[in-house]
């Protein structure tokens, strides 16, 4: 339920228009704006629903998630492996600020791709042949439909960075499991669509 800190009314005559988002910050002239977007926190936005006061009813709101939502794994090709414990992993190349117009619902980051998205860090990471991978760190939010995705991992034997394009296209309100692979020389990626994690963000 929402309550109000003031009273509201329906107009004397003609339909309000309601709409619901989160996080809830303030809009200007209708664009709410997000800074400091660091993969921890979800950005929604219900349909605009049309009422008016002859026919004042419950309002209800399904929200849409407004990023996607990608979770890790990781595996060892073989146990001989030349690249020891991960000690980083980070999603590159992000933006970090946002803004959703209200009118249309639709969501655009905005600024430069400079920032990062952490999924380990100081870590001590063991990789393992297990069959299907190793899950770690915890989901991170991120810009949808972006033209490309590409992750930095650092290692305990290789600690110049290793840059990896992952194989995912990044859909709204879609979650990504993203399999690496490290092998003799290289790391692989797989990406495979799997069910929200509720609670990320």
């Amino acid at each position: 339920n929402i309550t109000f800190s003031e009273a509201q009314f329906y107009p004397q005559t003609g339909p309000a228009n309601f709409i619901s988002y989160f996080p809830n910050e303030a809009p200007t002239l209708g664009v709410v704006s997000y800074t400091n977007l660091d993969g921890s926190k979800d950005i929604m936005c219900s349909d605009v629903v049309i009422a008016n006061r002859a026919e004042a009813k419950t309002t209800e709101f399904k929200l849409e998630h407004k990023l996607a939502q990608f979770k890790f794994k990781v595996k060892a090709e073989s146990a001989s492996t030349n690249w020891g414990t991960i000690t980083s992993l980070k999603l590159i190349n992000q933006k970090n600020n946002a803004e959703l117009t209200l009118s249309d619902r639709k969501l655009k980051f905005t600024g430069e791709e400079t920032n990062s998205i952490t999924i380990i860090e100081n870590g001590t990471v063991t990789l393992k042949t297990t069959e299907n991978g190793d899950e770690i760190g915890k989901a991170i939010l991120v810009e949808a439909e972006k033209s490309s995705y590409e992750v930095e991992v650092t290692t305990s034997l290789q600690t110049t960075p290793a840059k990896i394009t992952l194989s995912v296209v990044g859909k709204a309100s879609t979650t990504y499991t993203i399999l690496l692979t490290f092998k003799g020389k290289n790391i692989g990626s797989e990406g495979s669509i799997d069910a929200w994690a509720e609670g990320s963000g």
